[in-house]
């Protein structure tokens, strides 16, 4: 069973929840919004298993001082056993049948239940993913239930922000935000978890834009990863091709990963500038690939890796432009030959 020690981040949400099950102050409903992928579900369902965890429940009974220690789930117990089958009879998920509303009718339903004490626990939990897709009308349901709640209600509203919620219900819940996740902290996490090389790790981190869900979701993108390796390798001999080479290249890259090889470009001569400039290695993201940097260090200077990296931005730009991206890559690669040649003649 996950528990929050697993979740990578978002420390204040964590230690907000870890209080309120210390202290026994449990808001009747939270709103927990980020983009998918930062960790809300899994905290929102690792809460629901410690509000229920009867090992949890007796040591806070026995124990008088409940800031001794950080409370999770024990993972043991019939509950939470339970939870992480997801047959917890007083945690509940809320379904809606249309993909991109949920209706008053779905919140007159968790209302009707909600008026059924729990089956055997201390709380009622309702989980609500895409709470963000509640109509206005089923806002105004809600609200009637968050305005005078059953004491054992708790309901937990997952949404990818609060922009769409009506104020009445954003000042009756408390509102925990995801934050980008440290490029670093996600590497770590899937050097250890994923057996990752450290390479890998940065590479996916750096991509992931802080977000732990979608570097989890590269790992396992072969597209992605042949991406990289195919690009690595053309740049390690970029100043040996031909024309020909390039425009064979450049054709086959992928028309959905096109953001992807620019930013590849970018990471392996920051790499090289950076390297050139500190001659050392511990902060670059490819490492692996130490001897292809190095190498590039001694035949480019400082102004032609500046050109290098101008040329690569413009390049993004063009392509926004709806440039033909052959066409941009094409002319790219070839002027970053040129720079390799210049230096090298």
């Amino acid at each position: 069973m996950k528990k929050f020690s697993d979740i990578i981040g978002q420390k204040a949400i964590i230690e907000h929840l870890y209080n309120a099950l210390r202290t026994g102050s449990i808001s009747h409903a939270y709103i927990l919004s980020g983009d998918a992928g930062s960790g809300r579900k899994t905290i929102a369902s690792i809460f629901a298993a410690a509000l229920q965890c009867e090992n949890l429940q007796a040591e806070n009974i026995q124990t008088k001082n409940r800031q001794a220690e950080n409370p999770e789930p024990c993972g043991k117990c019939l509950s939470c056993m339970q939870a992480e089958s997801g047959n917890q009879p007083d945690i509940i998920t809320v379904t809606h049948a249309k993909p991109n509303s949920i209706g008053i009718d779905e919140i007159r339903r968790m209302r009707a239940d909600l008026q059924i004490r729990p089956y055997a626990n201390a709380h009622k939990i309702y989980i609500v993913p895409d709470a963000e897709k509640l109509t206005v009308q089923a806002q105004n349901a809600l609200l009637k239930t968050l305005e005078e709640p059953p004491e054992y209600a708790v309901i937990l509203l997952i949404a990818n922000g609060v922009s769409t919620f009506l104020p009445t219900i954003l000042s009756r819940c408390v509102v925990l935000q995801t934050r980008a996740v440290e490029e670093n902290q996600i590497a770590e996490y899937l050097q250890r978890e994923k057996g990752l090389s450290s390479e890998q790790a940065k590479v996916l981190a750096r991509f992931s834009g802080g977000n732990p869900g979608q570097a989890l979701l590269l790992v396992d993108d072969r597209d992605f990863l042949e991406l990289r390796d195919n690009t690595v390798g053309f740049l390690t001999r970029i100043a040996r091709v031909d024309a020909q080479q390039i425009s064979e290249f450049s054709s086959g890259i992928d028309p959905a990963r096109r953001d992807a090889f620019l930013t590849f470009l970018m990471m392996w001569f920051r790499d090289v500038l950076l390297y050139r400039s500190a001659q050392e290695s511990e902060n670059l993201i490819f490492k692996e690939d130490i001897q292809y940097i190095i190498e590039a260090a001694g035949l480019l200077g400082y102004g032609q890796l500046g050109e290098i990296l101008d040329q690569i931005d413009a390049a993004a730009r063009r392509l926004k432009s709806n440039v033909a991206a052959d066409a941009v890559f094409e002319i790219l690669l070839l002027k970053i030959r040129e720079e390799y040649r210049r230096r090298t003649a």
